[in-house]
């Protein structure tokens, strides 16, 4: 929509919702719409599906929350190619679009240090980006470590220009930020939103699969210094200044002018109309 300069239709959503559930329904899901009432006229899709499952006494559930609001990624998508996982699936040879690996985990770097009350529009945000910050430690403290073993590797730059760009919205003082400004997450809401999901011993006591509180900290740490490291450069600087306090987008300062990234991001609505909000000072 964004490049081809088309309005969006929210009931496009009412399509996506048909259809994902057309798919759950071709391999054993059954689908629920879980939209309140006052959001069906929002740019936003919540669903759950439905599975028997061995390791709960009834079903099993996967959640799905989608954004409409970016209509974009950050970086040009690239398409991979699936190997076939046993000798009796169909999945070899299947292709299909990914996000580049730098704006995955940009997201999930905001979603660290995201605060509902500090947000402008927090209605706009998915419940699970939002409130599932356990399971973001979790996440982020094994990719961290896969970077500092070298299992994985990530530009740092391109890291920070995502992260840049999916939190100049969401997030106030973008600039000061460091490793110290962590959403809290005490042990409790870690045992409840991440530890029923993880393998679990033998003696059924203790999580095999999941490192302590403390050093899933100390590794989220490690990563939000990889993003908010004072190596920001002066248009990256002036990018938020122009953003937060001026309310102009100007994409121009992240990207060269006529790149891949400037075309994805420069006629971009929303960050566009969520920068005239900050000028206008409401």
């Amino acid at each position: 929509y964004v490049q081809r300069g088309k309005s969006f239709d929210v009931s496009i959503i009412e399509g996506h919702l048909d259809l994902l559930s057309r798919i759950g329904a071709s391999v054993g899901l059954k689908a629920y719409d879980r939209r309140r009432a006052d959001e069906r006229s929002s740019e936003k899709l919540r669903m759950i599906f439905e599975f028997e499952s061995n390791f709960s006494r009834d079903t099993g559930t996967v959640k799905l929350d989608i954004g409409y609001l970016m209509k974009t990624t950050v970086f040009p998508l690239r398409r991979v190619t699936m190997k076939q996982l046993t000798r009796y699936d169909g999945f070899a040879g299947l292709q299909f679009p990914i996000a580049d690996l730098c704006e995955l985990w940009a997201g999930k770097a905001v979603a660290l240090v995201y605060k509902t009350s500090k947000d402008p529009r927090p209605s706009e945000v998915s419940d699970l980006y939002s409130m599932q910050i356990a399971r973001h430690l979790f996440d982020v403290s094994r990719f961290e470590r896969h970077l500092q073993e070298g299992r994985l590797a990530v530009d740092d730059r391109q890291l920070r220009k995502a992260f840049i760009v999916k939190a100049v919205a969401r997030v106030k003082d973008l600039y000061y930020l460091s490793g110290e400004g962590l959403r809290r997450c005490p042990e409790r809401q870690v045992k409840a939103e991440l530890d029923p999901y993880l393998r679990q011993e033998e003696n059924r006591k203790t999580h095999s699969v999941r490192p302590s509180l403390d050093e899933m900290k100390k590794a989220s740490k490690k990563f939000m210094h990889r993003v908010c490291s004072n190596a920001w450069t002066k248009k990256e600087e002036r990018f938020v200044e122009s953003f937060q306090k001026e309310g102009r987008y100007k994409p121009e300062l992240l990207f060269e002018k006529g790149s891949k990234e400037d075309a994805l991001l420069s006629n971009n609505t929303y960050l566009t109309q969520s920068a005239a909000m900050n000028g206008s000072g409401r």
